[in-house]
């Protein structure tokens, strides 16, 4: 192609010499002829098998032809600056496009054509003289260059270009190769595979056929049949023979239509005759269902056409069948059969089931294909059904389509043509006369196990009375949705209390409600399969210690250890013998048995543990208070005697009140029975420490919060003045208890409190100290609350122990809390803390509410008034003073408790209202 073309374009420029240079014409034409010349010649020989062989060198002589030959123009037609130097320009560029040549053949041709133009350039032929025109030269010169670049890289780049493409093609045609003899050895595998398949059903077939001969005589035997467990087991065997001897048949149907081999048979039918045969068959399994069956053969073809009955059957019994699988209780399924143009028949299979979606329409017809091929579907298959029926159907040369909703139904409808039309002179039979083997095959093929409702919803009912009938049988719940295998298991466990559960569901159900002592699990099961009834079983604190044993079809390691991994503690392959099953369910019991005793005796150890911890923390606890009741008992005479001279003297003292101006009579007055007050309190806190030590019990009253409360900020006098104390109790609250013991633990409270302020130091905020009142149902809460140091996390633990103190050496004896926490025990007071170190503590104290407060309900809840209050307190007052008449004389007992009156009644008296005088004294 490069030698056709350059020669005839290098004669063409011919035409442009005459216009270019007319005086040179015919030296410059016979330049080009001569270059045609060779360049024909050129072509020539590459048409030769030495030529072909030898294109690379050939390629080089067509470049050096044209190289030349516009050289001698470039000198004949002004030199270097020649505007022929083009001409080079070409003769590259089509080197590296047309040549094919690679990378050094490219250089090559630059070099070479560049190398030759710049000794023309620098020297004129023949010797006459120096390049004119030095500006046209290097123009010249510089695109030559560069043209010379541009073909060399543009030379490298196509050669790899076609090199990577041939090695594409090579690999192309190596993999051709490899897929064309993978696809002939996949072939001679299938053929085997099918092969292997054929024999190996049809060597199933023989002894399954032996099989179901005697069971089917057995089931005959008069002891069989009065014997209804026995008679149970044999149905049960002959109808999963049958199941077994139908799925062999339908393998060995799509072998046939795989090989070729499945020929029609035709035979004198009656379509009508054929749809009412199959209806018969369909019936009681539909009504067991709770499926309406219905048929219409009004407008099916009359008369006899020879056809192939068993086709004909297979393909409405699948269809039929499939319909009544995925129809729910109470749906409906029609068959149909009518004529279709002049010689077709059309069968059509109409249910108001489940439904198809559009993406599996286009599936259903694949082999071993399902909707659902997860472990919790609801139907069982393998999925060969609608594919032997698409088979079948091609086979009759007919079609079949379907047109579904879900939750509206679907519809299937097969087109078969119409065989020949016979007239006959006798009656075509309904059931065709066949041979043993036929016949064993042909109710294999229409056999319908009854449709058998779970146990456990058929025994619902019974699952009170189990409750309360337990016994001692340990119980075990088995999950299974087979009925059949549910028999057989309930048949071979008669010695336990059996639950039974159709679904995952249901056994999570039962489970959780009966707690049973061990549970078989089928892996396969609607709702929830056993992996995850499994699962969840082990998440569940009352369950997560029954043994389980998982039973399924799966033999692969895979399984087991994912069976193992849910939790399961035993994994049993179907088929099993009863016998093994027995065995594994005893010994898992026995251990389960020995597991649970462990862990009770680990209880039970763990709580005798806590029981000697709290019994040493007690015997601790008593050793501190009989260290407490020694030395109370050696002080309390001691302390009586000053208090009884301190509170005769204060008597005596106010004998000269009268002495006094009167404007600082009633002062005197009231700082006197300040002091009374205050010796009187002193006097009931001895009273309360020794009967603290010997716990005796105290004198328990209706005490009014708020008055306890008041009294309690008043003992504490100027101490609260720098604070801001707030006190929110309502006046009406009572509780049952001591009002002296109850001041007592207030002021412990809040001296604690108003010690805790003393150690933060506050430059704007200012330490305050809150009681407040919360009421519920069963509890009157007073809330202590201070923003001072706070109580550390470790010592929480420890302030209401008998002499702890956090306090430095001298300025407590770790009694107080210790005290107030006996005293609120008493008093049937349960004690709360919060306290967070640098922000402040947080004491709770619950008071029960009283019976009457109880009982009275909401809104007629007893409310007390502050006279009424007053008249409780002076009513309980003389126990008071009976047990304070031990101690010390009548006269200042009845001066003290006067005094006490008045001070309470006195409207001035306030724990912030500070007479000067008071301050002073």
């Amino acid at each position: 192609m490069a030698s056709g073309l350059a020669a005839i374009f290098i004669a063409a420029g011919s035409v442009m010499d005459k216009l270019a240079f007319p005086e040179k014409w015919q030296t410059l034409v016979f330049l080009r002829a001569e270059c045609a010349f060779t360049l024909l010649l050129l072509y020539a020989l590459l048409g030769t098998k030495w030529g072909e062989r030898n294109h690379l060198s050939i390629g080089h002589f067509i470049e050096g032809s044209l190289i030349l030959s516009i050289l001698a123009m470039i000198v004949h037609t002004g030199g270097g600056g020649s505007p022929y130097y083009a001409g080079l320009i070409l003769v590259m560029v089509g080197a590296s496009l047309l040549l094919r040549w690679s990378l050094w053949h490219g250089v090559f041709n630059v070099v070479f054509c560049c190398g030759c133009f710049s000794l023309v350039a620098a020297f004129l032929p023949s010797g006459s003289g120096l390049v004119e025109g030095g500006r046209d030269v290097v123009i010249s010169t510089f695109f030559l260059y560069v043209t010379g670049f541009f073909s060399a890289a543009g030379t490298y780049f196509l050669y790899e270009l076609r090199l990577n493409e041939f090695r594409l093609r090579e690999e192309l045609t190596s993999e051709r190769k490899l897929l064309e003899k993978s696809h002939l050895r996949l072939q001679e595998l299938d053929q085997a595979k099918t092969n292997y398949f054929a024999n190996v059903s049809h060597e199933l077939r023989t002894p399954l056929t032996l099989i179901l001969g005697p069971i089917e005589q057995l089931a005959s035997y008069k002891p069989v049949k009065e014997n209804a467990q026995l008679n149970g087991l044999v149905q049960s065997m002959e109808e999963n023979g049958l199941r077994l001897l139908r799925l062999i048949n339908e393998l060995l149907d799509i072998i046939r239509i795989d090989c070729g081999e499945d020929k029609v048979r035709d035979e004198f039918v009656r379509i009508d005759k054929i749809v009412t045969s199959l209806y018969r068959s369909l019936l009681p399994t539909a009504e067991q269902m709770g499926i309406k069956l219905t048929m219409s053969v009004d407008s099916a073809p009359k008369g006899t056409y020879r056809m192939d009955r068993m086709k004909i059957e297979k393909v409405l019994y699948n269809l039929a069948t499939n319909a009544l699988k995925f129809t729910p209780r109470g749906g409906m399924v029609t068959l149909t059969a009518r004529a279709f143009g002049k010689d077709k028949l059309e069968l059509i299979v109409a249910d108001t089931g489940e439904g198809i979606t559009e993406a599996e329409q286009e599936h259903i017809f694949r082999r071993f294909w399902q909707a659902d091929t997860s472990s919790k579907r609801r139907h069982r298959g393998a999925g060969i059904g609608l594919s032997l029926v698409k088979g079948i159907v091609e086979v009759l040369k007919g079609t079949i389509s379907v047109k579904s909703k879900i939750n509206k139904g679907t519809i299937f409808k097969v087109t078969l043509p119409l065989g020949p039309k016979a007239v006959l002179d006798f009656e075509v039979s309904e059931e065709p006369e066949l041979d043993p083997i036929e016949k064993l095959n042909r109710k294999a093929q229409f056999n319908t196990a009854p449709v058998e409702k779970s146990r456990a919803r058929d025994k619902e009912e019974d699952l009170t009375e189990f409750s309360k009938n337990r016994g001692d049988k340990p119980v075990i719940l088995l999950a299974e949705d087979e009925p059949d295998v549910q028999n057989l298991i309930v048949a071979h466990l008669t010695d336990y209390k059996l639950l039974i559960a159709g679904d995952g569901e249901q056994a999570l159900l039962l489970a959780n409600q009966y707690l049973p002592d061990l549970v078989l699990l089928d892996w396969m099961m609607p709702e929830r399969d056993g992996l995850e009834v499994c699962q969840l079983l082990r998440k569940s604190p009352a369950l997560e210690r029954v043994p389980v044993i998982m039973l399924t079809a799966r033999i692969d390691e895979r399984s087991k250890i994912q069976a193992l991994e849910a939790g399961a503690n035993d994994f049993l392959t179907k088929p099993f013998v009863p016998t093994e099953l027995k065995l594994r369910i005893r010994h898992l019991l026995n251990t389960g048995r020995f597991e649970r005793e462990v862990v009770k005796k680990s209880k039970e150890l763990g709580d005798a543990l806590e029981h000697l911890k709290e019994s040493e923390s007690m015997l601790v606890q008593a050793e501190k208070l009989s260290s407490l009741g020694q030395m109370s008992a050696g002080i309390i005479h001691e302390i009586n005697n000053p208090l009884n001279y301190a509170k005769t003297s204060l008597y005596s003292l106010r004998s000269f009140s009268k002495l006094l101006p009167n404007d600082s009579r009633e002062d005197f007055v009231e700082i006197s029975s300040d002091v009374e007050e205050g010796l009187d309190r002193v006097v009931q806190i001895v009273k309360d420490l020794r009967s603290f030590a010997v716990k005796d019990k105290a004198q328990f009253s209706h005490v009014t919060l708020a008055e306890v409360v008041a009294a309690s900020s008043r003992l504490l006098g100027n101490r609260l003045s720098p604070i801001n104390f707030k006190s929110s109790v309502p006046q009406h609250i009572q509780v049952k208890g001591n009002s002296n013991q109850l001041c007592q633990v207030f002021v412990n409270f809040i001296q604690n409190s108003l010690d805790a302020l003393k150690d933060v130091e506050r430059e704007n905020e200012k330490g305050h100290i809150r009681i407040e009142y919360v009421e519920n149902k069963s509890w009157h809460s007073l809330h202590f609350k201070d923003n001072g140091c706070g109580i550390s996390q470790e010592n929480q633990a420890k302030i209401f122990d008998p002499f702890y103190s956090s306090k430095e050496v001298g300025e407590g004896m770790g009694l107080g809390l210790s005290i107030c926490y006996r005293i609120l025990q008493q008093h049937g007071v349960r004690v709360e803390l919060n306290s967070v170190v640098g922000k402040g503590t947080h004491f709770i104290l619950h008071f029960p509410v009283m019976r009457e407060d109880r009982d009275s309900g909401g809104s007629e809840k007893k409310v007390y008034k502050g006279v009424e209050s007053k008249k409780e307190q002076s009513s309980a007052q003389p126990r008071a003073v009976r047990e304070q008449s031990l101690m010390k004389p009548e006269a200042p007992v009845k001066a003290m408790n006067s005094a006490k009156e008045r001070l309470h009644n006195s409207p001035r008296h306030s724990a912030k209202e500070q007479h000067p005088l008071k301050n002073r004294l």
